[in-house]
């Protein structure tokens, strides 16, 4: 049976251009209901770690992602 469930694949927290902690993110898709998180920040996956505490801490699964910024010059 296909699971149509809400879900986030890109969030950005302050650790990137986001302005809420990895911990505040997951708390708010919690809220919203949503089954699971992606914590997405450009570059960097220094805010998983506090996500997934986060998550396993309230029950709310958070998928570890990266958002990976690729320049391209011909010169």
């Amino acid at each position: 049976m296909l699971d149509n469930s809400p879900y986030e694949l890109h969030a950005h927290t302050f650790f990137s251009d986001g302005t809420d902690s990895p911990e505040e993110i997951v708390q708010q898709a919690r809220a919203l209901g949503l089954k699971f998180v992606a914590v997405s920040d450009h570059d960097t996956l220094e805010g998983v770690p506090r996500a997934l505490a986060e998550g396993a801490k309230i029950g709310m699964p958070v998928l570890p992602a990266l958002e990976f910024d690729a320049r391209f010059s011909s010169t």
